[in-house]
């Protein structure tokens, strides 16, 4: 009951940033990946109180990695990320959040160990209105909100899952070259 009423009041604090978001002048700049994940945390906080601490562990790049784009709508993709994820384990699975450079891009990973996604969703995930979440609990927005970002900041974001075995979802950034 808490924890989802937890991800509600997140999904509603989502939707906020959702319409902050595109006040911002649409402006790129350069965007740490491993302080938007940071930030998104600490936006978290009150809901990541109530639980048990080693449900997420980071691990970011030491790197510091970069990309151009918007921050707020990059952050809208990372708390959407860690929201699923966090709806997926409840309060005893755990959420791995990494970052890391592969040759020009770069990569950040959020895997959960929760029930993980049917083989059939897996491929209908980015689509605009579906969702995996009962009645009530999910507008089906969010990921496909998350695709269209990524894309077009020039990335990728892909879903993987075992059912029963968590899943995993992967964004893949161009990295800004110092």
């Amino acid at each position: 009951g808490i924890v989802l009423q937890e991800c509600n009041r997140c999904s509603e604090i989502v939707q906020n940033l959702l319409s902050f978001g595109h006040r911002d002048v649409r402006a790129m700049s350069m965007v740490s990946v491993n302080n938007l994940i940071l930030n998104c945390l600490k936006l978290l906080h009150p809901r990541l109180a109530a639980l048990p601490s080693e449900i997420i562990s980071l691990f970011l790049s030491e790197e510091e990695p970069c990309v151009m784009g918007h921050p707020g709508e990059l952050m809208q993709v990372a708390l959407n990320l860690i929201l699923n994820a966090l709806y997926q384990v409840r309060d005893t699975g755990t959420i791995v959040i990494s970052t890391s450079v592969a040759g020009s891009m770069v990569l950040l990973r959020v895997s959960d160990t929760g029930g993980g996604i049917a083989p059939e969703a897996i491929d209908k995930l980015f689509e605009p209105f579906f969702t995996t979440k009962p009645p009530g609990q999910g507008i089906g927005i969010g990921l496909s909100t998350c695709y269209n970002i990524i894309m077009k900041h020039g990335g990728e974001i892909t879903a993987s899952s075992e059912p029963g075995e968590g899943a995993v979802f992967e964004v893949i950034l161009p990295l800004l070259e110092e």
